[in-house]
């Protein structure tokens, strides 16, 4: 039992780490994501991505292909209804 509380508290230890100033990841994403109220699991199906695949991006563990970065986009504008572009989601640079 002691092991599994152990393993509990690294892994909420790790968590807290990874979080800066509110945001689970701190990529222009997950602060656009956060700001919006928009849920990951909404942005996931209007996507056409996995959640898995998105905390990914999110995370900044994984570079977006072109065409995934069209379909994040495109998800963000229907679901917040607001104009997005890419340089509001990705660092470009």
């Amino acid at each position: 039992m002691d092991l599994v509380r152990q393993e509990h508290e690294q892994s909420a230890s790790s968590l807290k780490q990874h979080q800066v100033a509110g945001y689970a990841y701190n990529t222009k994403l997950e602060r656009w994501i956060v700001s919006r109220g928009v849920r990951p699991v909404d942005l996931a199906r209007e996507s056409g991505y996995s959640r898995q695949h998105l905390v990914r991006v999110r995370a900044g563990r994984m570079e977006p292909t072109r065409r995934c970065m069209k379909a994040i986009i495109v998800a963000c504008r229907r679901l917040a209804r607001v104009r997005v572009k890419a340089g509001d989601l990705f660092d470009l640079g």
